[in-house]
């Protein structure tokens, strides 16, 4: 079964973050970057690490504004942890579409989730 951590971890992670935040949306913002990378990954028909050279040039250029994001979201979350449930609600669809996406590309190119590189790519966006 395809693992749907990337899509959903960090999306659902994100969600707690934005929470009650009265500053930009970083839930949003994550997602923003989450269909950006699905969508290149949509178009890919090459190898696993055509796919993987993919993401690895997405890390070099959004990399400063994801790793900001993730410091961000995990100061919002000690912070105040019990608005998570509302934050779920918002992006909830969102998050559902991203994940369902995700899972279809590692259906529909079954090499991808088995390449070590590509894994790791992924997981250098998200995680």
């Amino acid at each position: 079964m395809p693992r749907m951590k990337p899509a959903l971890a960090l999306a659902l992670f994100f969600a707690l973050a934005h929470a009650g935040c009265g500053q930009e949306d970083p839930v949003g913002r994550l997602l923003d970057h989450q269909e950006a990378v699905l969508g290149a990954l949509e178009k890919h028909t090459g190898t696993a690490d055509e796919a993987a050279e993919v993401l690895e040039s997405y890390v070099k250029e959004h990399g400063e504004e994801l790793a900001q994001l993730k410091a961000d979201g995990k100061a919002f979350v000690t912070e105040h942890a019990e608005d998570a449930q509302a934050a779920m609600i918002h992006q909830a669809q969102r998050i559902k579409a991203v994940t369902e996406r995700y899972a279809k590309i590692l259906a529909d190119h079954p090499d991808l989730p088995k390449s070590d590189r590509f894994n790791k790519a992924y997981e250098a966006l998200f995680n």
